[in-house]
This record gives C-alpha cells, sequence and structure tokens, in this order.
C-alpha cells in the first residue's frame, strides 16, 4: 500500500493535476457535462474502440483464471451496467478461452488481468501507484483496467462505467442509480491512470463494505474505502481483569489514588504512557492481533474517551501543568513518545502497517518532535463550525502545525445528516475545506456522516471530493441536480438546496446554539435550538420548489428520486411545523382562537413526524440512521405549552364568565376532528376551570428552609433551600447552590391521560456554567414501585443568565407498563454540572394532569 506522503500545497496541486487532465479526455459526465447527450458524447468518440455497436456487443470481458473473487465481482458489475444500458451482454471468459473463439474485430476488456506481452510495462506502470489507483489502458484492439490491488481494479471497473456509459450512482438503491440508454460504447484510445488524494476515505456508519445493505453498496461504488482504524481502543490492550491486581501500575491514579477501571469500563482512564511496562505489553498485544489478522492494514493507537490520564493527575511527577489549545492538560509530548516506541517496535516485525489515532483533548496538539511516519493523528473538529472566521483560522493553525511534526495528517469530521431537523447542507464549504485539506498535506478523511438522503447530493458530492479535491463543486452540483431529476427540475432542486445552504451559513450558525457549542469538538445535534431560525417562509418555499421538482421530473428513475426528496422534505416540514416555538400572549379574542388552531395544528404535523420516522425505519433510503426519537430534545411531540397557556392567561383575564375563546375551546373538546384536537381542547378547558391535578405549593411560598411536600436531594456536593427575595411570582423560591447532582420532587396520583410540567428558573447575569436542568416523570405503581419513566426535557442554563426562563413538557401517560398499572408520577426538577459557587434559581414548578377521559 502506499499514498502521497507528506505532500504539501504545490505536491498536492501537481498530483491533483496529473489526476486531473488526462480525466478531461474522452469523460462523459464527471465534468459536469451533464447537459451533453450520450449519443453526442458517442459520436465525439470516432477512432476509438467500440465495445458496444449498434445494441450489439463487440467485447469479451477477460479476468484470470486464478482472479479473485473480488475481481470477478468487478467484472461482472462491468457487465451489469453494460447491459442495463445497451442491452448487449459482453461474454466473460479467460484469456485462452477467448483467443480460441475471438472473431478479429473483436475487443478485449481485460479486468485485473493483462495481454501476456503487456504485463511488464503494465507491472512498471502500477509501481509505486496507492492502492486504490487504477489504469485504464486502450492498446491494439485490447483495453485493461488493472489496480495495484483488486479495491484498485474495482474502481478502475467504476471509472470506466462513470466515463464512458455515463453511469452514476447518485442515490442509493435502484432508483438511485442513473444510466444512460445507449447504442454504441466506444472507448477513445487514451490511456487514463489516477489514484486518490486521500487514501484513506470513509463515512460512518459505512464500515463494512460487505454489506448488502444499499447504503453501503452506494458508498462501495462511490469510493468510501476506510483503511486507517483509529477509534477509542487502549481499553483493548489493558483489560483490568487480567492487568489490574498483576500490574496496577499501568492504571491511573485519581487524587494520588490508584483507579482499578471495573471490566468493560472503556472510558474515563488510560494506561500510564510514562510506565515503562505498558510498552511491552502492547507491542505484544498489536504483534499477536497482526499475526491473527493478516488481511488488516492497521491498528489504532486511539486514547480512551473520557481522559483520565496518569500523568493528568496533579500528583504525578509528570504532570504538565501546561494546557493546550483547546484547555486540556498538554499530554501530547507524554503520549506521543509512547506512540512511537510502541509503532517502532511492531514495524520492525510489520513495515508496511500503519497506526491511527483521534489527536484531540489531551493530545490535540502536535509534540514537540516528530511523530512516527507510520502514525496518522486524526484532527477531529466538525468544519460546519469553520463559519466562524476566527475558529477556522486557528483550527487551520493547528492542521499546519500538526503537518510539521507529521508526514500524514488526517482529518475527522462530523457531517450529521440525522438526526438533524432540516437539510444540514453546505457544499461550498466542505469543497473550501477539502482543498485546504489537501493542500497542507491531508491524507486520510474519516467523516461521521449517518445520512439522510433528504440532504441530496451532499453525500455523493464529499465522495467525490475525498477522491479529487481539485474538481469543480458547481459543476458536479448542476451534474447531480439534472442527472437526479432531469434538465427541467434541476433549477428548481437547485433553488431548493441553495435554501438551505444559505440557512445554514448565515441563520443556522449565527444564533445562541451555534456560540455555545461551537469552541466544542461538535456541534451537539441533541438539541435543536437552530429551528428557531426556519421561518415558515423557509418552508413554504421549499414545499412549491419540491412540488415542481415533482411535476417536472423527467424520466421513471427521475420521478422515483423526486418522489424520495419529496418524503423526506415532508419530515423536514413537519419537523418545523411541530417544533414547540415560544409565543407572544394574544392581545384580543382572534389571536387567542389563531393560537389555538396553531396548537392542534402543531399536535397534527407532531404526529406526522413521529409517523414518517416509523414509515421511513423499513425504507433502505429514507431510514434514519440516528432516529430523532432517541433524543430528549428532538422528540417534541407538537404539543406547544406557550400557546397553551398563553390562551389560558387570555381566556381567564378576559372571559372569566365565558365568550368566544371559551366557545371555540368547546367546540373543538367535544368534536374537534382528531383525538388529539379534543384532548388540547379539553385539557385548557380544565386549566380555566381549575380542575388540572396539580402539584401542591408550586412557588414554594409555603415553608421555611425547606417547602413540603418538595422533598430535595443531592448526590455529592451542594444544596438546595427555600429562600425569599428572588421570586418569578410570589416572594419564594429554591436555590440551588454548588449542585453536582441533585434534585427537588413531588409525587401525585395519575391514571393514563396527559401530563404537563413546567419549571422557571434563573441564573445571575455574567455566569457561565456549565449547569444544567432536566425535567423527569417516573411512573410508579400503587405502592410506589418505579416501573417506568417519560422522556425528560433538559436545558442548559448559562444561555439565558439575567432573566427567567422556563423549560416545560408535555407528554402521554399510559395506562399500564407491562401490565401493571401506571398509579402515580414522581416529578423530578434535576440540577446537575454547578461549580462550587454557582447559583440556579427555581420558581414555578407547575405539574398538571388531565385524564384519559
Amino acid at each position: 500500500m502506499r499514498f502521497p506522503k507528506g505532500a504539501r500545497g504545490l505536491l498536492a496541486l501537481l498530483l491533483a493535476l496529473l489526476v486531473f487532465i488526462p480525466a478531461l479526455e474522452g469523460r462523459s459526465y464527471a465534468d459536469g457535462a451533464a447537459a451533453e447527450t450520450a449519443d453526442s458524447l458517442q459520436q465525439a468518440r470516432g477512432g476509438g474502440l467500440a465495445i458496444v455497436r449498434d445494441g450489439q456487443a463487440n467485447a469479451v470481458v477477460i479476468v484470470a483464471e486464478d482472479a479473485d473473487a473480488q475481481t470477478r465481482k468487478a467484472a461482472d458489475t462491468l457487465v451489469q451496467y453494460v447491459e442495463k444500458s445497451t442491452g448487449a451482454r459482453l461474454p466473460i471468459a479467460t484469456e485462452q478461452e477467448a483467443s480460441a473463439n475471438r472473431p478479429g474485430h473483436q475487443v478485449r476488456l481485460f479486468i485485473g488481468a493483462a495481454e501476456s506481452k503487456e504485463r511488464p510495462f503494465l507491472s512498471k506502470q502500477l509501481e509505486n501507484m496507492d492502492g486504490d489507483g487504477f489504469l485504464i489502458r486502450p492498446h491494439a484492439q485490447d483495453i485493461t483496467i488493472i489496480g495495484p490491488t483488486p479495491w484498485g481494479t474495482e474502481y478502475g471497473v467504476y471509472e470506466f462505467l462513470e466515463r464512458y456509459v455515463g453511469v452514476r450512482w447518485l442515490m442509493p438503491g435502484p432508483d438511485g442509480e442513473d444510466v444512460p440508454k445507449l447504442r454504441d460504447i466506444t472507448v477513445p484510445r487514451r490511456e487514463v491512470k489516477e489514484e486518490p488524494v486521500a487514501f484513506s476515505r470513509l463515512f460512518s456508519p459505512f464500515q463494512n463494505l460487505n454489506s448488502p445493505d444499499v447504503q453501503l453498496v452506494w458508498a462501495r461504488k462511490n469510493r468510501i474505502h476506510g483503511r486507517v482504524e483509529m477509534g477509542h481502543n487502549l481499553w483493548a490492550l489493558f483489560p483490568p481483569e487480567k492487568y489490574g491486581e498483576s500490574n496496577p501500575e499501568f492504571y491511573p491514579t485519581k487524587g494520588g489514588v490508584r483507579y482499578i477501571p471495573a471490566p468493560n469500563v472503556k472510558t474515563g482512564w488510560q494506561p500510564c504512557f510514562s510506565e515503562e511496562g505498558t510498552i511491552a505489553v502492547a507491542v505484544q498485544y498489536i504483534l499477536d492481533y497482526f499475526r491473527s489478522h493478516p488481511e488488516a492494514t492497521s491498528f489504532s493507537l486511539g486514547m480512551n474517551d473520557g481522559g483520565g490520564s496518569c500523568e493528568a493527575d496533579p500528583s504525578h511527577p509528570l504532570y504538565p501543568n501546561k494546557k493546550n489549545s483547546v484547555g486540556t492538560q498538554d499530554l501530547s509530548d507524554i503520549y506521543f513518545r509512547w506512540v512511537n516506541r510502541v509503532a517502532e517496535e511492531v514495524l520492525k516485525v510489520y513495515p508496511d502497517k500503519w497506526f491511527g489515532l483521534l489527536a484531540y483533548a489531551e493530545s490535540a496538539d502536535p509534540p514537540s518532535f516528530p511523530v512516527n511516519d507510520r502514525v496518522i493523528p486524526f484532527i477531529a473538529k466538525d468544519r460546519l463550525i469553520w463559519t466562524d472566521d476566527a475558529i477556522r483560522e486557528n483550527d487551520r493553525r493547528l492542521i499546519r502545525n500538526w503537518g510539521k511534526m507529521s508526514p500524514n495528517v488526517a482529518l475527522y469530521d462530523y457531517y450529521y445528516g440525522t438526526p438533524y431537523l432540516v437539510p444540514r447542507v453546505y457544499p461550498h464549504l466542505i469543497a473550501d475545506n477539502m482543498r485546504f485539506a489537501a493542500d497542507n498535506g491531508v491524507t486520510a478523511h474519516y467523516i461521521e456522516l449517518y445520512p439522510n438522503w433528504g440532504e441530496g447530493p451532499k453525500p455523493w458530492i464529499a465522495a467525490k471530493l475525498m477522491w479529487d479535491p481539485y474538481q469543480n463543486v458547481d459543476k458536479l452540483l448542476q451534474e447531480w441536480y439534472e442527472r437526479a431529476v432531469g434538465r427541467e427540475a434541476a433549477p428548481y432542486l437547485k433553488a431548493y438546496y441553495d435554501l438551505w445552504e444559505k440557512f445554514w451559513l448565515e441563520r443556522g450558525t449565527k444564533n445562541e446554539w451555534f456560540d455555545t457549542y461551537k469552541s466544542k469538538t461538535f456541534l451537539v445535534f441533541a438539541y435543536a435550538d437552530y429551528m428557531k431560525q426556519v421561518t415558515e417562509a423557509d418552508v413554504t418555499k421549499s414545499r412549491q420548489l419540491l412540488e415542481t421538482v415533482v411535476a417536472k421530473a423527467g424520466t421513471d428513475s427521475q420521478k422515483a428520486r423526486a418522489h424520495m426528496l419529496y418524503r423526506a422534505f415532508e419530515y423536514y416540514e413537519a419537523s418545523a411545523y411541530s417544533y414547540p416555538r415560544k409565543s407572544e400572549p394574544p392581545s384580543n379574542g382572534s389571536e387567542a382562537k389563531a393560537l389555538i388552531r396553531q396548537g392542534v395544528n402543531e399536535l397534527v404535523y407532531g404526529n406526522k413526524k413521529s409517523a414518517l420516522l416509523d414509515e421511513f425505519a423499513k425504507h433502505p433510503v429514507l431510514k434514519h440512521w440516528l432516529n430523532a426519537k432517541s433524543y430528549f430534545n428532538l422528540n417534541f411531540s407538537g404539543w406547544n405549552p406557550y400557546h397553551f397557556w398563553n390562551v389560558v392567561d387570555y381566556a381567564k383575564e378576559n372571559e372569566p364568565q365565558g365568550g368566544p375563546v371559551r366557545d371555540e375551546l368547546a367546540a373543538i373538546a367535544s368534536g374537534g376532528d382528531s383525538p388529539l384536537s379534543r384532548t388540547y381542547a379539553q385539557m385548557t378547558l380544565k386549566a380555566l376551570a381549575g380542575e388540572l391535578t396539580g402539584a401542591s405549593n408550586p412557588s414554594f411560598e409555603d415553608g421555611d428552609e425547606a417547602a413540603p411536600p418538595w422533598t430535595f436531594a443531592v448526590r455529592n456536593t451542594g444544596s438546595f433551600k427555600r429562600v425569599e427575595g428572588t421570586a418569578h411570582t410570589g416572594e419564594a423560591s429554591v436555590l440551588a447552590q454548588g449542585v453536582d447532582w441533585g434534585q427537588v420532587s413531588q409525587t401525585i396520583d395519575v391514571q393514563k391521560g396527559l401530563l404537563h410540567a413546567q419549571i422557571y428558573y434563573y441564573t445571575p447575569a455574567g455566569l457561565k456554567t456549565n449547569g444544567a436542568i432536566r425535567l423527569y416523570a417516573y411512573l410508579l405503581d400503587a405502592e410506589g414501585k418505579q416501573i417506568g419513566s417519560l422522556t425528560p426535557e433538559v436545558k442548559t442554563v448559562a444561555q439565558t443568565a439575567g432573566t427567567w426562563s422556563d423549560i416545560q413538557m408535555i407528554r402521554d401517560i399510559p395506562a399500564d407498563i407491562k401490565g401493571v398499572p401506571v398509579a402515580k408520577v414522581k416529578y423530578d426538577v434535576n440540577v446537575e454540572a454547578l461549580a462550587a459557587t454557582d447559583e440556579l434559581y427555581l420558581d414555578d414548578a407547575e405539574l398538571y394532569y388531565i385524564p384519559a377521559d
């Protein structure tokens, strides 16, 4: 295996030109010429080798008698797609079989093999080429597609099909591929030689490229191929059950006390890198691994997640007492000295192996000495964050600094499609980042993709640019749009994705959510605060554009793709319309009734959002790899407590004896068009009548330092107490001070129905804290034993310092859990991660329940 080692800007540019210039010759669509018809392209190829002429086969595919399974499958793929395009089926034979029955004019198409006289020349051509590279060589009446490895040969076949047949694998599955209908296929007499700029290119979760899953098949055909292991892995080398008693010195200390992790604990600790004995153990483990896995090309020396290094303990004699660029203790010299020694010993036995690892947290910065050439540090960052100029320049400086100490630098990125609630597309930023990477010697990419194929060209563009980052991204995009839905529909599809790219570059990254997480490794997708920037105009315009795309799509396959994109949009639409935005209190009855209708409408979209996730789970392409239902703050149901309480407050104040708003609610409660709308109206009327079962002493007005019947509990540090003088309403509140983890709780009787919980919180202005507040609802049986729980809500509190804010949840209470009736709910207001001097005030802890009847 070989790849461009230590490449820098000029070298990378020259490499790209060597790849790109010959690729222009005879390329059918990959240069963006999607507007050209297949017929005109074929006419332009006069003088080449015709493998199909007037719908008839004019070539034989040749594979060696001893060809491996991967090469044989590549030959089958070529035959399959030529037949899909032309109706002609090329025969497959060995060279001996073909020579015995070959008409004089017939082309021989060698796959992974070569005509005997050509072999010395081809061996020279393939020498020093990257394993994923390939050569397509027309010669006399022969065409040879071959790489240094079966992977290279396979990618040569895909290039042949893209370049000369015009095939595109735009999306997964049969409907995702675009195969032009041709009568003739002619290959120009020009040699094509390519190898990737990044030798390792991987999307997660597409690690298993042998899987029949259509999404992994798509990844393979678009040349996704991860060749370096680099995940958190040191736990595997030092299992505590093996070394905990015999070698406790291998494990870290915490506060000067030896910490031996429990079996299968993989986070929060590292082996002691300064302990000499760990080197021999690591070397022996890796040697045994390569002996048992001869096909493996790499081994991960990645730190365990969660820190916990020996040398990060201030009591350790090698404690660095120095922060790195990300604010953690700088252990790079200690860690990479250990990595180098381990790698050097293993390379004495296996000189062609690689060692990947993650350069982040304590090892984020380069060490003060060179890293072994066979070690590849992956620098992790969600590079959508590079919309922030200052962070982009700091991160790029870090990458350049790494390049001074390591000839092989890799990038780890986070492109998440799921579980985001609107299309997260930014192709021009991706292209810019990929070119920067190539210019600065980056040789590998790992991208957490978890795609939502509603994002259209994003995965395809990223795959193309990892192979060759110097392609014109606008031409690639235009090609994808035209091939996906047809020339007439393409402008509308382009406008749709342009709209969402503009959203992310302008509004989606200019808000509190982005500012809170931009200093982290990645933007936390489990919070959906970016949805506050999504407007009704965004969604309305998106629907108009995609309806036009569906109406104007061309071929049957293009219509199928347009419909798939439209279905994916319906999920985005339902998410946008069910997201619980704050509303202003109504100033008149018309506005109050409009809020009622809006509340009901959001419930409908919430139900649709949930139903679509269930439907997509069974769809091979539209399935969500990361399901929003698994994340507290993404699993909103459409119940909007802001609308609810604004209507209640308006009707209480303006219609104490009745009026049009109460009449509207009564009409919906008795004759609404769905159970959800009727329940919503019933709950509102019960709130107006004061009939909701609720928590006692919600404003903490009764009590001394306690506030019964509320109970306070703290796990380790900090305290809760009732105080007066700071309050949201009334005179009293509960002060949480320095609470690392604790709760304020109350239990009420319930049965099947609907639960609404709400509490207000306040932190002093200017407070910078990692603190958070969570609402939990635990389901109990008649004896008070917990039998289940409802999905909690969580908010970080630093964003609203200086103002009272609230957190709310509305959840359905089931009749039973596994046959045990639900009789009570324990309402917990959890406070966590406050520093010793942090103060958080709680007030108006409302809890309402409406029975299902």
